[in-house]
């Protein structure tokens, strides 16, 4: 019994991790543009991250996509690379 529960203690911890980084994510978004963005509408996938929302959303985003990464890489030491 004690085997399977320090097995699933790791998946916990990788969970809890992606929601942190998600959250700093929104977190930098507001701050940077202005707008929530809600943590459903964010998914990261290998080192770009990709977030589905209105275009309107998604134009404020590029439009400071070099300050959003440099962000993200100094809160969160991600290695993400692009935002799409």
């Amino acid at each position: 019994m004690n085997n399977i529960s320090s097995f699933l203690e790791r998946f916990k911890h990788i969970l809890s991790s992606s929601v942190a980084v998600k959250q700093t994510i929104v977190e930098i978004l507001f701050e940077q543009c202005g707008v929530q963005v809600p943590l459903k509408d964010i998914k990261i996938s290998g080192h770009t991250l990709y977030i589905q929302s209105k275009p309107a959303l998604k134009s404020a985003v590029f439009l400071k996509k070099k300050q959003i990464l440099s962000l993200l890489k100094q809160q969160t030491g991600s290695s993400i690379v692009d935002i799409r």
